[in-house]
């Protein structure tokens, strides 16, 4: 006569915690892929895209090197 045994998940079913972070982890990934995407690399060299905002108003002081 077999014992029967209730049926038990499996060890790799990943916790609700896990998938949680794991979700968060896919967003954040997809977050840098589409600013990889926005801003071209050409943009990502040019050290001083960062003075401009995004809806169009730009620094108006010239940067340079050395300061004068």
């Amino acid at each position: 006569m077999s014992l029967l045994l209730p049926p038990t998940p499996p060890a790799c079913v990943p916790s609700l915690a896990e998938i949680f972070a794991f979700l968060v982890l896919c967003h954040f990934v997809g977050l840098v892929l589409a600013t990889l995407l926005a801003e071209s690399l050409a943009g990502f060299r040019n050290v001083h895209h960062v003075c401009e905002s995004a809806i169009g108003a730009e620094r108006t002081v010239p940067l340079t090197w050395p300061p004068t």
